[in-house]
């Protein structure tokens, strides 16, 4: 099994998969940090980027199926690899996960209930934004955003622009 991501779910993962029959519970990790959480507990760990093209592209050539403890692989070389391994779930998915844009639309698509949301392309979109849900609101970055990183706060008009510069970055 090949996981992108060897923190604390990796490291669980890892754990969990050293009590199935041997010749399924080998766990190769991609991680850039070296001795990551999962490869402390047994992981074969593969050290680099998530998105590293050539690491996951490894990582499919030695796992029979790849899975991930953080959202932030390759989706679209996680699509190329799946005719060398099952990735699961799939990298649609991923690509649906990855951006908060996304899956707010996609869950309101399908009939799941989300907050009320709208799409920031400029500053006059975020002006407009704050003018219909007012303060205090939160800003947040469309990918690579988790753990309450790439959220910002913006508490009055005073921090508008603040806000916007935040993400242009």
């Amino acid at each position: 099994m090949g996981i992108i991501g060897g923190g604390q779910l990796g490291m669980m993962l890892t754990e969990a998969a050293k009590t199935m029959p041997e010749h399924i519970s080998k766990v190769i990790v991609l991680d850039p940090n070296q001795n990551c959480s999962a490869s402390l507990v047994g992981a074969e760990q593969i050290i680099a980027d998530f998105k590293d093209r050539d690491a996951i592209i490894e990582l499919s050539k030695k796992s029979d199926i790849i899975t991930y403890e953080i959202e932030s692989g390759d989706s679209d070389v996680l699509k190329l690899v799946e005719t060398d391994s099952q990735v699961s779930p799939s990298p649609e998915t991923l690509k649906i996960i990855q951006d908060k844009l996304l899956q707010k639309e996609f869950l309101s698509q399908n009939n799941i209930p989300v907050p009320e949301f709208i799409k920031i392309d400029d500053l006059d979109d975020l002006k407009n934004g704050l003018q219909k849900f007012g303060f205090p609101a939160l800003l947040k970055a469309r990918r690579d955003a988790y753990d309450g990183k790439g959220n910002y706060k913006i508490d009055s008009e005073k921090n508008v622009q603040e806000a916007f510069d935040y993400f242009k970055g």
